[in-house]
C-alpha cells in the first residue's frame, strides 16, 4: 500500500509558521507534534474567536444536513470544521449520512421501492446505505429531516456526499477562496474535517465493513488528494507563537472507544512502521458520550483508564453538563481532555426542559454562551453555525443574574429522577407546614376572642338561674321516668 510521506521542504516551511501551545497527542521524542483540540488562552480573538466551532452535519440549520451545499455554508459562516457522518455503501465507499436508513433523509423509496431489507442488528428494515452502491446512491437527492421546523426549499437538489468530496472542498477552501478573503496569519485560519465513525458495530455485524479499515483503504485510493488536503497541515515540528496557532485538519470522533483505538494502531502501522519511536502521531481523537452514560464512573474509567493514552477529547451530550457540569469539567481537566458538547440548535424543544416545560435559555445564542463563558468548554458541535461562532467571539457577559452559576445549576437541561423527586417532596412538606400553620393561626384567634369576659347584668343572671332550675326538673323527670 502507498505510504504518504511529508516533503523535506514543505515540513521545513511548516515548522516555521505554526504552533503547538497546548497539548495534544504526541511523544515528547517525536520529530512532529500534532495541534490541539483546545485552543490556546492567548489566541488573538480577531480570528474566528477563542472556541472551536464544528458544524453539525453542516449548516444544517438552513440547508439540509449532510450536503456539500450544507458543508460550504458551514465555511462562510465561519465554521473550524464541518462534520461529516461517516457510512459505507455496498461496494465499500465512504459517504456521509446520519442514518444509515436512506428514507428517512433521501427519496430512496420513490426510486428503489423493493430494495427495503431487514437488518438483524438493528432488528428492523430498512432501506439501508450498505445495500446499495455508490452509482445507485448519487441518485437520490437529499430532503429536509426535520420538516416541521426547517425549510423544505431544498428537498430534491442536492445529492449525497462522498468523502473524497467533502476532502476536496476543505481543501479548495484552504488553499484557493479563505485565503484571498482572510490574513493567513490569523490563528484558526486552515479549516478541517471533523469525522466521526457512525454506527460502527451495525457495520461491522450486518456487513463485515470496518470503517476504519476503510478510511485507511481510501487514503491509499487518493494518495495525493490525503497529502494535500490533511498530511502537509497535520503536524509541526517547533512550537511557536499563539496567533499563528492552526487547528489539526483531521479529527476522528466514535462513540466506540474501541474504534478509536484501533484507528491510532492503524495510523501507527502506516505512518510510523519502521520507526522506534513515534514521528508522526495520529490525529486527535474524540471519545462521544450519551447523556445516560457521562456521569457514571464506567465511562470515566474507560476515559481515565482503557482508552487515556489515545484520547485527545471528549463529545458529550449536552445535558451531560447540567446540575453537575463542575464534576464533568473537573475530570476532564484533571485528565487533560478537551470537552465539545453536542448539539447546538435553534428551535426551542432542542433546549428547553422536557420533564417540566423550563425554558432555562432565551435562545440557541445564550445557550452557547453560557456553554463556553459559565461551563468552560472548549468548543461546540453547533447546526446553529452562524450563532456559534458570534458566541466564540463575543465577550463573556457577566454571570449575575439569569445566567449565574447557581440559577444554572438548579435550571439548565434536564434533571435527573432522583432531583425531580427532592423538589417535589420538599414542596409537598413545605405546602403541610404551611396549611398547619395556617390553621393554628385561626385557632388561635379564636381561642382568644373566647377568653374575652363580658360584665353581666342582673336580667341576665335571673334568666340563667331560671335556665338551670328548668334544666334539673328536666333531669329529675327524666330519671323518674327510667325508673317507673
Amino acid at each position: 500500500s502507498a505510504v504518504l510521506r511529508l516533503p523535506m521542504k514543505r515540513t521545513l516551511a511548516l515548522a516555521l509558521t505554526y504552533v503547538i501551545p497546548v497539548k495534544a497527542i504526541e511523544n515528547p521524542n517525536a520529530t512532529c507534534h500534532v495541534p490541539s483540540v483546545i485552543l490556546p488562552s492567548d489566541i488573538e480573538p480577531t480570528s474566528h474567536g477563542q472556541k472551536v466551532v464544528i458544524a453539525h452535519r453542516g449548516a444544517s440549520a438552513h440547508m439540509p444536513e449532510h450536503s456539500l451545499e450544507g458543508y460550504r455554508l458551514a465555511l462562510e459562516m465561519g465554521a473550524d470544521y464541518v462534520e461529516p457522518d461517516l457510512v459505507a455503501t455496498k461496494d465499500g465507499q465512504l459517504i456521509a449520512v446520519h442514518s444509515m436508513d436512506l428514507n428517512i433523509t433521501t427519496d430512496v423509496e420513490e426510486k428503489f421501492s423493493d430494495r427495503q431489507t431487514f437488518s438483524k442488528y438493528m432488528n428492523q428494515s430498512g432501506f439501508w446505505t450498505y445495500e446499495f452502491t455508490l452509482e445507485e446512491i448519487k441518485t437520490l437527492r437529499i430532503k429536509q429531516r426535520l420538516p416541521a421546523a426547517r425549510t423544505q426549499r431544498f428537498d430534491g437538489m442536492f445529492q449525497i456526499p462522498t468523502l473524497t468530496q467533502i476532502l476536496e472542498l476543505v481543501h479548495e477552501w484552504n488553499t484557493v477562496i479563505d485565503i484571498k478573503r482572510v490574513n493567513p496569519t490569523h490563528a484558526k485560519a486552515v479549516r478541517g474535517v471533523y469525522a466521526e465513525f457512525k454506527d460502527y458495530p451495525w457495520l461491522l455485524e450486518d456487513t463485515g465493513h470496518d470503517l476504519v479499515d476503510l478510511l485507511f483503504q481510501h487514503m491509499d485510493d487518493n494518495d495525493s488528494l490525503w497529502q494535500e488536503s490533511v498530511v502537509a497541515n497535520h503536524c509541526y515540528t517547533k512550537r511557536l507563537k499563539a496567533h499563528e496557532y492552526r487547528l489539526p485538519p483531521l479529527v476522528i470522533q466514535s462513540f466506540e472507544g474501541d474504534a478509536l483505538k484501533y484507528f491510532v494502531n492503524r495510523w501507527d502501522e502506516k505512518f510510523n512502521k519502521n520507526e522506534t519511536k513515534p514521528v508522526f502521531p495520529a490525529p486527535p481523537t474524540i471519545l462521544l458520550a450519551n447523556y445516560d452514560e457521562c456521569l457514571e464512573d464506567s465511562f470515566w474509567f474507560r476515559v481515565e483508564e482503557r482508552y487515556r493514552k489515545i484520547l485527545s477529547g471528549i463529545g458529550p451530550d449536552k445535558k451531560c453538563l447540567g446540575y453537575r457540569w463542575r464534576e464533568f469539567m473537573e475530570r476532564a481537566t484533571k485528565s487533560e481532555l478537551a470537552v465539545h458538547p453536542w448539539t447546538a440548535r435553534p428551535e426551542l424543544r432542542f433546549f428547553s426542559e422536557p420533564s417540566t416545560g423550563v425554558l432555562p435559555f432565551e435562545n440557541v445564542l445564550a445557550e452557547i454562551q453560557h456553554l463556553f463563558c459559565v461551563v468552560g468548554v472548549h468548543g461546540i458541535f453547533s447546526e446553529s453555525v452562524d450563532s456559534a461562532v458570534l458566541a466564540s467571539t463575543l465577550p463573556c457577559p457577566e454571570t449575575g443574574g439569569k445566567r449565574s452559576k447557581d440559577v444554572c445549576e438548579n435550571v439548565c437541561y434536564q434533571r435527573t429522577a432522583k432531583t425531580q423527586f427532592f423538589v417535589g417532596f420538599t414542596s409537598f412538606v413545605m405546602g403541610i407546614i404551611i396549611a398547619l400553620l395556617a390553621v393554628y393561626v385561626i385557632q388561635g384567634r379564636k381561642l382568644r376572642s373566647g377568653r374575652q369576659e363580658r360584665v353581666p347584668t342582673e336580667e341576665v343572671d335571673d334568666n340563667i338561674q331560671d335556665k338551670k332550675a328548668s334544666a334539673d326538673e328536666s333531669e329529675l323527670s327524666n330519671e323518674e321516668m327510667e325508673m317507673l
